[in-house]
């Protein structure tokens, strides 16, 4: 019975490195690799600029020096590409390159390290950089999330002329008491979802009802009282804001048993 062949584990983030000294970039690349990034190599910044037309790396690691394209001015192309602008850099300095890390700083470059590198240096750096670069991303991510929520959230309230502000209030309110509690700030973050789309599931309710002058019927009050398990049916089809589900469901319910949809 023939083996299986083992199977290799897949490198998770790619490094372009950028560095025309054949020595010292095989050393970096096979620091990189036993730290499990793959890699893209270039011997220049027109290299690489080629190699960027082609592949989305999570981190660039580019010498200063170097002949055709010098680090700064590979640096400068990087950054005038709206699909490139994001894409973490770290210098690679000589110890006598003093001015062009000074430079660099000036264009927007944070990280260097200095050659030789030491492994371990190299590795802390990279770590960091992407650490940085995924805690920006993520916040920009929940910036978009929670201007989507706010305006699902004006479209809703627009339709109800009695509850204007109301939503406003209600994640104010939430928010206090949520900090009294010290909760934690993912929590706080799910905590607004939840209050800004607790109505959510209005958006079934017809005008005439949501709107009525005078109190509602019977029938009218059972399609009202839908509303928070119809807005956790939404949100259940939305992965990010699942965990605000039982904001929305059960916002109505009361100490005493007498709310809805389950007492």
């Amino acid at each position: 019975m023939p083996m299986e062949r083992p199977t290799m584990p897949m490198p998770s983030q790619t490094i372009l490195l950028v560095e025309n000294d054949h020595e010292v970039r095989q050393d970096i690349a096979r620091t990189l690799q036993i730290e499990n990034y793959a890699t893209l190599q270039a011997t220049d910044g027109k290299e690489a600029l080629l190699l960027l037309e082609r592949f989305s790396p999570d981190l660039i690691l580019s010498a200063l020096d170097m002949p055709n394209m010098d680090g700064l001015q590979f640096y400068k192309e990087i950054r005038r590409n709206p699909q490139w602008v994001t894409i973490p850099f770290i210098g690679l300095a000589e110890a006598t390159s003093r001015d062009k890390v000074r430079t660099g700083q000036e264009l927007g470059i944070e990280d260097f390290v200095t050659k030789p590198v030491p492994s371990d240096d190299l590795i802390r750096t990279i770590h960091g950089r992407l650490l940085r670069a995924a805690e920006l991303k993520t916040a920009l991510v929940d910036t978009a999330y929670l201007e989507t929520v706010h305006a699902i959230a004006n479209a809703i309230e627009s339709r109800d002329r009695y509850t204007r502000g109301h939503i406003d209030r209600v994640t104010t309110y939430a928010r206090w008491l949520a900090e009294a509690l010290q909760w934690s700030p993912d929590h706080l973050r799910i905590l607004e979802f939840g209050a800004r789309l607790h109505d959510i599931g209005k958006v079934k309710v017809p005008d005439q009802i949501l709107n009525k002058p005078g109190p509602l019927n019977d029938e009218e009050w059972e399609l009202m009282k839908m509303h928070p398990v119809v807005g956790a049916k939404i949100l259940d089809k939305i992965n990010h804001l699942q965990p605000a589900i039982p904001y929305v469901l059960h916002h109505h319910e009361r100490w005493d048993g007498n709310g809805y949809p389950h007492g």
